[in-house]
């Protein structure tokens, strides 16, 4: 009995290692690399977000890391109110790199009275070899 509990407890921690090394490794550094103009929460907040687009590309890697940020659609239809823009709208093309590959991700962002939020079109998501 004793050789079957301890048996069963090394197959149980087997079985728990594993499940923890296969979760992926989301790299939160910030500020991001490259050009985003969001702010390092905006950053934070949509990390999250495009790593699980991401990962639904290249499902099995380790890894994944933003390696650059850049604005491909400068801020338009700007709103000003003592001096701070309150609306406007602007597109980023932000990089993660997973697996020998990078993943080129589109994101619509929209300002407004309310803070600022995104969106991320998946069809529109691109994937190279680096």
């Amino acid at each position: 009995m004793k050789f079957l509990f301890k048996s069963l407890a090394v197959v149980v921690l087997l079985l728990v290692g594993s499940v923890a090394i296969a979760q992926p490794e989301f790299s939160y550094k910030l500020p991001l690399p490259g050009g985003t103009l969001g702010n390092t929460q905006l950053q934070y907040d949509t990390l999250m977000p495009v790593y699980v687009i991401a990962k639904s590309k290249i499902p099995n890697c380790p890894r994944y890391s933003v390696t650059d940020t850049k604005v491909i659609k400068e801020p338009y239809e700007l709103k000003t109110k003592n001096g701070a823009y309150v609306d406007g709208k602007w597109e980023e093309l932000w990089t993660i790199s997973a697996c020998n590959k990078n993943i080129y991700v589109p994101i619509k962002f929209i300002l407004d009275a309310n803070g600022t939020t995104w969106s991320i079109s998946e069809s529109e998501v691109k994937i190279s070899d680096k």
